[in-house]
């Protein structure tokens, strides 16, 4: 169900066993134009993504590497714009950017690239290895 949701163009997702507390800040960050993905649903749709192999390493300019990781947190571009005190445009145009370079299609498969880069750097000897959920904790929101 997963991964029709995101074929179709879901930009949440939240457990039914959310409680409410969950669920109203689910709304509210998609209400400000955010994606929302707890945490169990986030390691579900991680599982159906295809490992990025550690040796893909693009040259990102020091913006572009920030841009990344605010994106990777499921910041908007308008947040992303705020914290960097650039404009949303200059933000869409670096999104672009890294969307070109990495070679996915979305900011999931950014957020993907992202991890796996992150991982890539912390365990540069492990090439090939399956990205696991205790490593993406800290990638999720929520």
């Amino acid at each position: 169900m997963l991964l029709v949701g995101l074929k179709g163009g879901a930009v949440g997702f939240v457990e039914q066993t959310a409680s409410i507390d969950e669920l109203k800040k689910a709304i509210v960050a998609l209400a400000e134009g955010s994606t929302w993905c707890d945490t169990k649903a986030f390691q579900k749709i991680m599982s159906f993504l295809p490992v990025l192999p550690y040796s893909k390493q693009l040259k990102l300019t020091g913006r572009e590497e920030e841009v990344l990781s605010h994106v990777s947190q499921g910041q908007s571009n308008k947040e992303i714009a705020a914290h960097l005190g650039l404009s949303p445009q200059s933000v869409k145009v670096y999104v672009s950017n890294l969307l070109r370079k990495s070679g996915v299609s979305n900011r999931s498969g950014l957020a993907h690239y992202a991890v796996a880069r992150t991982l890539a750097r912390t365990q540069p000897s492990h090439q090939g290895e399956l990205i696991t959920t205790s490593n993406l904790k800290r990638f999720v929101r929520g």
